[in-house]
Parts: C-alpha cells; sequence; structure tokens
C-alpha cells in the first residue's frame, strides 16, 4: 500500500525536487504537493510541468501546513534550512532530505528537529549532469538505489515510513550509517566527478581550442567526463562537506595513479596487460549488478 499524505512541501523544486513532485503526484501518494523556492518564475514553471500542484515562497507557512517536508537543498542549504523546519513543523511530520553528504546534515537535524518529528536522512543516487525542474522526470528514481542513514537517535516509525516512501517510487533501499555513507559515496560519486573535472583541466592544459577538441574527441571521454557539466555551487559544497573522505579517497587515487606512471616508465613487462585485465573483469563485474538484501 502506498504511503498517503495529506499535503508535502518540497523545498527546492530542481532537477530531484520537481523530480519527486512529478512521482508523488503520479502515484497520488499526496492530496497535494507543495513546492516552496525563492523564485515565483521557477516555482511557476515547476508548476507548470507538473512537478508541483501549488507553489510558495513563504518558507514559515508551509512548514506549518505540511505533514511531510523533502528538503531538496544543496547540502550546506539544507543544513541552514534546518533550523526553519524546526520552528515551523507540525508535530508528527515527516521530514527528509536528498543531500550527498549524510553525517553533517543527520547531526543537525538531530539537534534541531523536535523529538516528534519523523526525521531520517536520505539520499536517492539519482540525478544527471543536467540542472533545473526542466531535466525532471517522474521515472528518476525507479530501479536506482537510494540510502537510508539512520543513527540511534532514528524513530523506527521514521524508518518505516522512509523505506515504504523511496520504494513506493521505485527505488532499491540500502540503510547505513551516516559516516559510512559518506565514505561509500565518495568513492562513487564524489570522487569519480573531482575525477572528470580533473580529465577537463589536463585536456584544456594542453593548449587546443574547443573547436578542435569537438571535432576529435570520442564518446569515452566524453561518457568519463559528463559529470563535470554539473551545477558548480553544488558540487562545490558536496567537495567541502564531505573533505576527509574525499581526500582520503583522493590520496589512494594519486597513489594508483603514480604506479601506473611507473609501469609505464619501466615498459613492456607484462604487467601493464595483466593489471589492465584485472581491472576490466572487475568493471563488468561491477556492471553486471546485485540485489539489495532487504532491510
Amino acid at each position: 500500500m502506498l504511503p498517503h499524505f495529506r499535503r508535502i512541501v518540497i523545498d527546492g523544486v530542481g532537477l530531484l525536487g520537481g523530480s519527486l513532485g512529478m512521482a508523488l503526484r503520479r502515484r497520488r501518494m499526496a492530496e497535494e504537493v507543495i513546492g516552496l523556492g525563492r523564485s515565483r518564475k521557477r516555482l511557476e514553471r515547476a508548476r507548470q510541468l507538473g512537478g508541483v500542484d501549488s507553489c510558495t515562497t513563504d518558507a514559515a507557512e508551509a512548514f506549518r501546513q505540511a505533514d511531510a517536508v523533502l528538503i531538496c537543498l544543496p547540502p550546506r542549504l539544507i543544513r541552514a534550512r534546518l533550523a526553519e523546519v524546526a520552528a515551523q513543523v507540525s508535530p508528527g511530520a515527516f521530514v527528509t532530505d536528498v543531500g550527498s553528504v549524510k553525517e553533517a546534515i543527520v547531526g543537525e537535524a538531530e539537534e534541531r528537529l523536535p523529538e516528534d518529528c519523523l526525521f531520517i536522512g536520505s539520499h536517492p543516487m539519482a540525478g544527471s549532469e543536467r540542472t533545473g525542474v526542466e531535466a525532471a522526470r517522474g521515472d528518476l528514481f525507479e530501479g536506482q538505489a537510494c540510502f537510508l542513514t539512520p543513527t540511534a537517535a532514528t524513530r523506527r516509525a521514521a524508518l518505516t515510513l522512509a523505506v515504504h516512501f523511496w520504494r513506493s517510487l521505485g527505488a532499491r533501499v540500502v540503510i547505513t550509517d551516516p559516516a559510512r555513507h559518506d565514505r561509500l559515496v565518495s568513492a562513487i560519486s564524489h570522487l569519480p566527478h573531482l575525477a572528470a573535472v580533473a580529465l577537463i583541466q589536463t585536456l584544456y592544459s594542453r593548449g587546443d581550442s574547443t573547436p578542435f577538441y569537438q571535432a576529435v574527441i570520442g564518446n569515452g571521454f566524453r561518457d568519463s567526463t559528463r559529470v563535470a557539466a554539473g551545477d558548480a555551487e553544488t558540487w562545490e559544497q558536496i567537495f567541502i562537506e564531505n573533505a576527509p573522505a574525499l581526500t582520503a579517497d583522493l590520496d589512494t587515487l594519486l597513489e594508483v595513479l603514480s604506479e601506473w606512471r611507473d609501469r609505464l616508465a619501466r615498459g613492456g613487462s607484462g604487467e601493464i596487460a595483466e593489471r589492465l585485465a584485472e581491472a576490466g573483469g572487475l568493471r563488468r563485474e561491477l556492471a553486471a549488478g546485485g540485489e539489495i538484501a532487504p532491510p
């Protein structure tokens, strides 16, 4: 049975928020989906595209009338918003976020939100280098993993509701603690994004022009660097908020690259082919996918 809410407020109706609204409205999981933001023009665009039923720029009023609040902002803005949510949210309301860094957000939420609030941190592994509600899709979460990050302070009712909520949107739920989440996501999302940025910077350090590169680059480079086109402000916040885990993974990557530099300098030993075959096998294994054990 689908979870059903009276009024859901989506705070930040961009790619993720707009996709959530479309998915919720398609499944009729709320009597009203309210979009909250600062720009009336962008909110109206979200309404026109089917991301929300109505929209407002009045955060206090929106939080007061909601029985569910979904915060879909960059990490630093999520933490800043929590104080306002705490002051206005109705008793028993379900509150979650979609931030890709969890330890700082969850810690702030547990410190600020009232005890009768059903809060849990969420992070759907769905997105795109495209931004804005124009890129939103109602099926964005279908088949994608979604982290839930409970702690000892998380109420059982909040976890149960969150599991049903994300599964109802087609996501595969993964439950782990906030610190482990940040370490895992650093390796599978934040480090690859930084590597894509570094590849673009390396290419342009050679001095050729964009029209030349447009004429000669292939799909391999395009695929490897696609995410580098993501929103700079959001990714700056992600890198800073998850700096300890990202720095550790970056150190490991630098060690691996140094080893490759040494292999190339030695050359002709057969070790290069061996390591390429090893990595290729691991990549094929990774691409095969797998099942997530039910919580």
